[in-house]
C-alpha cells in the first residue's frame, strides 16, 4: 500500500555466528558474577531497578536477578541463559550460583570450539551428559553428612556473615528437618529471632471477633470436630443439619473452615457458643484458587475428615458427623488459626506429602507457588518455624532476609544430601 511503513526485518543469526554471539553474552554475564566466587567474595555495584541508586552486592544469584538485559539483543539471549541458571541454582540449592555460571560458560566455550572443528552438536551433548553422571557420582561419594546445629551454622555462616543468625538457622533447620516449613518474615525492630510452631498453623483468622468471651484474646476449642469446605456458606439453613447431628452425637465443639460465611449463619454459631450449646468458631479458608482447595484437602487428610468441594456439586447441608475431621485442640485469632493433634494415620500424611512433592517437581518459574507447596509439605509433616528478620533500615532488612532465605535453602539441601568443598573445589578432587 502506498505510503505504508514497512516493518524492519527481524534480525537473525545462524550456525557459528549464532553460537559465537550466544557465548559472548554468556561470558559477559559470567564476568559480572565471577567476582563473588570464593570464600571471601568481592562486590559488584548494580543500579537499583526502582530508583537508580546503587546496590553493592556480593551474591551472584542476586546480581544476576538485577540484570534484566544487555544492549545487544543477541548477547542478551546468552546472558539471560546464565541469569536463569544462576537463579534456579539459588532457588533449589541456596548457594553455588556463580560456580554454576562459570562452569556452564566454560562448557559452552569448549562446545563452540569443538563444533567449529567439525564435531556434531548432538555428540557434544551426549559427551556432556555422560560426564555429568560421572561428576555426580564422584560428588555423592565425597559428600559428608551433617546433622548437628553447629555444623549447619558453619555451612551458612559465609552466606549470612553473622554468627548469631547462623546459629539461629542451624537450630531451626535441625529442629524441623528437611520436610519442615520455614517462614521468613519482617520484624519491626532490630533483632532477628525465631519460634517453632506445633501442629498446623495458617495465616487466616476468624470470621468475627464475637466468638470471644470476656477478656479472651484467643478462641480455643478442646477435642473439636472440623467442618471443611471451599464454598461460601450463604445461609444458616446449610449449617442446621450438621449442628443438629453434632448435638445428637454429643459433640462439644466445632471448627468451621470456609472462605466466606453469611452474617446470619455466623450469628447462629456465635449464639450457640455464647449460650454454651456448642463451642464453635468459624475461620477463613487459607489462600485462594487451586491452592485453597489443596490446603483444605491437606487439612482433611491431617484430621481424618472430608472437604466439601464446589466443583463436585456438594453441599455441607448433607454433611454427617462422620464427615467431620477431629483434632486434640484448635485455636483462632484475628489473623491466624491452628490445629493440634489431628486424627490421621502417618501413612495417609506421607502419601499426601509424596503427592505434593510430585506437584512441586513440575513447577519451574513460579516462585510463589513453589513456596506455597513447600509450606504445605512442612505443615503436613507437623514441623514449622518462623524466622523474624530485624535490621536498622528497610534496605538492610530486605538484604538480610534474602540472605537468610538462601541460607535456609542451602542448609536444608546440606541436611538432605550432605556437603562437599565449595567454589568448584570438589570437582578438582
Amino acid at each position: 500500500m502506498p505510503g505504508a511503513k514497512r516493518k524492519s526485518p527481524t534480525p537473525m543469526r545462524y550456525g557459528d555466528a549464532a553460537r559465537t554471539t550466544l557465548l559472548h553474552g554468556m561470558e559477559q554475564m559470567t564476568r559480572l558474577l565471577r567476582p563473588t566466587l570464593g570464600p571471601v567474595a568481592r562486590t559488584v555495584a548494580v543500579a537499583s531497578l526502582l530508583n537508580g541508586q546503587p546496590e553493592v552486592l556480593d551474591d551472584g544469584a542476586t546480581i544476576a536477578r538485577r540484570t534484566i538485559e544487555l544492549t545487544d539483543p543477541f548477547d542478551s539471549i546468552g546472558a539471560m541463559i546464565v541469569r536463569h541458571l544462576a537463579w534456579r541454582v539459588h532457588e533449589e540449592i541456596g548457594d553455588g550460583a556463580t560456580t554454576a555460571a562459570v562452569i556452564a560458560t566454560r562448557l559452552m566455550a569448549e562446545g563452540v570450539r569443538v563444533v567449529a572443528a567439525g564435531a556434531t552438536p548432538v555428540a557434544v551433548r551426549r559427551g556432556i551428559e555422560q560426564a555429568v553422571e560421572v561428576a555426580r557420582a564422584e560428588l555423592e561419594a565425597q559428600a559428608r553428612p551433617i546433622d548437628l546445629p553447629e555444623e549447619i551454622a558453619g555451612i551458612v555462616l559465609g552466606t549470612v556473615r553473622d554468627e548469631k543468625i547462623a546459629e539461629i538457622i542451624g537450630e531451626v533447620v535441625e529442629g524441623i528437618g528437611e520436610d519442615g516449613a520455614v517462614m521468613v518474615e519482617n520484624a519491626a525492630g532490630f533483632e532477628t529471632s525465631y519460634q517453632f510452631q506445633e501442629g498446623i498453623h495458617w495465616s487466616e483468622g476468624w470470621h468475627s471477633p464475637s466468638f470471644l468471651r470476656g477478656t479472651e484474646a484467643t478462641v480455643r476449642l478442646i477435642d473439636p470436630r472440623i467442618l471443611l469446605t471451599d464454598m461460601p456458606i450463604a445461609k444458616p439453613e446449610e449449617l442446621v443439619p450438621i449442628l443438629d447431628a453434632c448435638a445428637r452425637a454429643s459433640v462439644q465443639s466445632l471448627l468451621v473452615v470456609a472462605p466466606e460465611i453469611d452474617e446470619a449463619a455466623l450469628s447462629l454459631l456465635i449464639v450457640n457458643r455464647q449460650r454454651g450449646v456448642l463451642e464453635s468458631v468459624a475461620v477463613k479458608a487459607p489462600s485462594h484458587g487451586d491452592q485453597r482447595i489443596g490446603i483444605l484437602q491437606d487439612l482433611a487428610i491431617a484430621t481424618g475428615g472430608r472437604c466439601f468441594h464446589s466443583d463436585l456439586g456438594e453441599s455441607i447441608a448433607t454433611a454427617t458427623v462422620d464427615d467431620l475431621g477431629y483434632a486434640r485442640q484448635a485455636w483462632a485469632r484475628p489473623a491466624s488459626f491452628g490445629i493440634l493433634g489431628g486424627q490421621s494415620s502417618r501413612e495417609a500424611i506421607r502419601a499426601r506429602i509424596v503427592e505434593i512433592r510430585a506437584e512441586l517437581a513440575t513447577v519451574k518459574d513460579n516462585d510463589w507457588l513453589k513456596k506455597r507447596l513447600q509450606e504445605r509439605i512442612g505443615k503436613l509433616s507437623g514441623s514449622a518455624a518462623t524466622i523474624v528478620v530485624g535490621a536498622p533500615s528497610e534496605a538492610a532488612r530486605d538484604e538480610l532476609r534474602t540472605r537468610i532465605e538462601g541460607a535456609v535453602t542451602m542448609a536444608r539441601s546440606a541436611l538432605r544430601d550432605g556437603v562437599v568443598p565449595g567454589g568448584g573445589a570438589a570437582l578438582m578432587a
